[in-house]
């Protein structure tokens, strides 16, 4: 594996950026993106490649890899699925590698994990055992994460984007996505936050190419989704500006965090502040009396 990471890495650009939600690292340049990678592998080296699959989106000068990676543990007969997307960009006549994101999709998973319990739990009753499947266990978790290609205006017009955008956003078609949002990034988010992100995304990108930002999105039934967009900027042959972006669903966490808030404060049988933040706020308010 190693071997493999110092493999990958020679085909890398000298910018290239990698983010791994495991060990929760955003590494940029070869040297960090290795030893991200490197945390990432030991996160899994105890388990066994049991299924892979690969997709390309080829484009003009770049193409998007998107792969789903199954593994096993060795401890117990149990699935780890993750979400691997390599964008690549043409140089010379040949391709850089210029972003990794490595995700674990605990939703797949969890729906993996469902169905090779039916199955075994059929072929267990076919054989007449009783020996509970400990597939039985099954992980409700969810994490959705979409890729982009943009160019930077006010609307960000998308070039490129992976299904997974229209599917997180709750469209039932690809067609119906482009027919309600006509593919500008930038018209999906909330509207009293879109002047913030576009200024908050070029005041990154003043000082590096690349970019973090937060912000809701709205999705098919009028639902906000949370996002995290992780993205860098890189030229095309031409000498145009593109833009490459992760977009991560963390809708799951905003609601824990208001949730946990909520409760820290307030009483939950009368909606009424609880005593601690009563008294806080009864303390604020006598420091503002003169």
């Amino acid at each position: 594996a190693e071997g493999n990471i110092a493999g990958a890495m020679e085909q890398a650009s000298e910018n290239i950026v990698a983010f791994g939600t495991q060990s929760m690292k955003y590494a940029v340049g070869k040297k960090e993106v290795q030893q991200c990678l490197q945390e990432e592998h030991a996160l899994v080296a105890p388990c066994r490649l049991f299924r892979s699959k690969l997709k390309e989106y080829p484009q003009e000068d770049m193409c998007a890899v998107m792969g789903t990676v199954i593994l096993r543990t060795t401890s117990e007969y149990s699935t780890i699925l993750h979400q691997i997307t390599l964008m690549y960009q043409k140089e010379k006549d040949d391709y850089r590698l210029t972003g990794i994101h490595l995700v674990r999709n605990l939703h797949h998973e969890g729906t993996y994990r469902m169905i090779c319990s039916n199955m075994l739990s059929g072929l267990m009753e076919k054989r007449q055992s009783h020996h509970k499947s400990p597939e039985s266990n099954i992980l409700s978790s969810h994490v959705h994460s979409a890729f982009v290609t943009f160019r930077m205006t006010d609307e960000r017009p998308m070039t490129f984007y992976s299904d997974e955008l229209w599917s997180m956003l709750g469209y039932i078609s690809g067609d119906k996505f482009i027919r309600e949002t006509g593919e500008k990034l930038t018209e999906l988010i909330a509207e009293d936050f879109r002047e913030d992100v576009l200024q908050s995304m070029r005041r990154q990108l003043t000082y590096k190419d690349v970019y973090q930002v937060e912000y809701p999105m709205r999705g098919a039934d009028g639902r906000t989704t949370w996002i995290v967009e992780c993205g860098r900027r890189f030229e095309r042959p031409d000498g145009r500006q593109m833009y490459n972006g992760i977009l991560l669903d963390i809708t799951p966490l905003k609601q824990a965090s208001e949730t946990l808030a909520y409760q820290v404060s307030y009483d939950e049988l009368t909606g009424l502040y609880n005593k601690t933040a009563f008294c806080q706020k009864a303390q604020e308010l006598l420091e503002t009396l003169p």
